[in-house]
């Protein structure tokens, strides 16, 4: 770039850092439109927003213009606000003729002086009234118009009506990257009259809500709620029916037995409201209601009664079942009692549980019915299990191989099943060199277990070889009998 170019850029930049301006925005539009004073300026202007566009890639411009120029922080945005209501932003602020018209006006403020602002800010603009509403329609931006040249894009007021239905509106606007909240309050707002809704009942049961006999309602089974208005029997929005909540004595929905009339206009059709609501008793299926409707903010309970409730009977049915296997059953069988609900299962009327031979009583089945209190039907298995017989034998030797060195001993655990109570095992070494048995000769079987001591000296031939654990017990006359044998494998190392 020549030097020529740099001090055409340096001229401009130093004129821009002592003129009155804050942006390069505000500089160049100036230098735009006063072209007649200075036609100069206006090619400057041009060759300075050229060379901001190439900056970034002309290294020799980054001396100029200065860094104060460039890297300059946008204005503080704000608002300066008259007539708003108590409570709200920048309240007490009055002005009589505002007041005079029910408007809020609200002037644009950059840096905290009154400055016009883009337009394209007043896009940004969210107005939210105290329902969570859009408010827009009673927001006005005040577009700026230039004489001699029309229409500008900026605006530097807004004008909030306060002729409407709005209590407050939360109002927020973006600017230079900065959003700005307002509380907006409407001093002229005169909260609605919200009628008290209730109900208008005939045919209620016993100590339900208050109603009146209708000899019609009760030939039908119909509980009839007429909707009422500060007293006044007056139809309702019919979105207000969707809120019903009807729930019955064990807090199941009811709403079954719930109708609601929406009403018929001559001439138009259904209209959009309800004037009553029918409830039909079902010949006494359910024994009360608690229904809930909310209108216009208020939720109204009515306890519904019905009086062809019967209660349910008082007794209850046990049932027993009894498997094969008890004495004298040899197929399932049942049998039935009636108890008072509440009541202890007699013990007299539950059956015999002796099992008969070759069979064992395994227990009752959901639980003992013994000193149960029964409040509904319930039914109790008696289940019966078969005795499988088990053959008395050795099941097992261990270890095998039993391993013992020179000078040791080892431990030999007998595994039996099914022996008669007194039986033992014994074991024969006395024909292999060096072995001996410690204690003995008989090793009595306790819990299907015995426990055999071999020893080896110091001498005995090395090697294995096989021998028979015996498992006896007494027969008649002192004889001994010989139940069963294991032959298993001992090694001298």
């Amino acid at each position: 770039m020549s030097c020529v170019h740099l001090d055409i850029i340096k001229y401009i930049m130093e004129d821009f850092v002592e003129s009155k301006y804050t942006t390069h925005q505000l500089y160049l539009e100036e230098m735009f439109m006063n072209t007649q004073k200075n036609k100069a300026r206006k090619f400057v202007a041009w060759v300075l927003a050229f060379l901001l566009l190439v900056s970034s890639m002309v290294p020799a411009f980054a001396h100029y213009p200065p860094e104060s120029a460039l890297d300059y922080q946008a204005p503080a945005f704000g608002w300066n606000i008259f007539n708003n209501g108590p409570g709200g932003t920048q309240y007490p602020r009055a002005n009589a003729g505002l007041a005079a018209s029910g408007t809020i006006r609200m002037w644009t403020q950059l840096g905290g002086a009154n400055a016009p602002v883009y337009l394209d800010a007043s896009s940004t603009i969210v107005a939210l009234d105290q329902n969570g509403q859009c408010a827009m329609e009673f927001v006005t931006v005040n577009r700026m118009w230039v004489a001699g040249t029309g229409w500008a894009d900026y605006f530097n007021m807004i004008n909030v009506n306060k002729n409407g239905q709005w209590q407050y509106i939360n109002l927020s606007i973006t600017v230079f990257d900065q959003t700005v909240h307002a509380l907006l309050v409407n001093a002229l707002f005169v909260p609605p009259v919200v009628p008290v809704f209730s109900w208008d009942i005939f045919n209620n049961g016993p100590g339900g809500a208050p109603s009146r006999p209708n000899a019609g309602l009760a030939a039908s089974g119909t509980i009839r709620m007429w909707a009422q208005l500060d007293g006044v029997n007056t139809p309702v929005y019919l979105d207000a029916a969707d809120t019903i909540v009807a729930l019955d004595q064990d807090g199941e929905n009811a709403m079954e037995f719930i109708r609601v009339n929406r009403m018929w206009v001559a001439g138009s059709g259904w209209a959009n409201y309800f004037n009553l609501v029918d409830v039909n008793k079902n010949n006494g299926s359910w024994q009360y209601i608690n229904m809930y409707i909310t209108v216009y903010g208020q939720t109204v309970h009515a306890l519904l009664v019905n009086a062809l409730f019967v209660p349910p009977a008082e007794d209850v049915t046990v049932t027993f079942i009894v498997e094969a296997g008890a004495v004298g059953v040899y197929a399932a069988t049942t049998t039935t009692v009636v108890v008072p609900a509440g009541e202890e299962i007699p013990a007299e009327a539950i059956p015999s549980t002796v099992a008969r031979t070759g069979f064992y009583f395994a227990g009752w089945y959901p639980s003992d019915p013994a000193g149960v209190a029964v409040t509904e039907d319930i039914t109790f298995t008696a289940r019966f299990t078969e005795i499988i017989p088990v053959v008395p034998q050795i099941v097992s030797v261990n270890p095998n191989p039993a391993v013992v060195a020179q000078g040791g001993e080892v431990e030999i655990v007998v595994t039996t099943q099914g022996m008669p109570d007194g039986a033992w095992v014994d074991l024969n070494v006395a024909w292999r060199n060096g072995l001996s048995i410690v204690g003995g000769p008989r090793f009595y079987i306790v819990d299907n277990q015995a426990t055999i001591t071999v020893a080896a000296a110091e001498s005995a031939r090395l090697g294995r070889d096989g021998f028979a654990v015996a498992a006896r017990t007494a027969g008649d006359w002192g004889s001994v009998v010989i139940i069963d044998s294991y032959t298993f494998v001992i090694e001298v190392m």
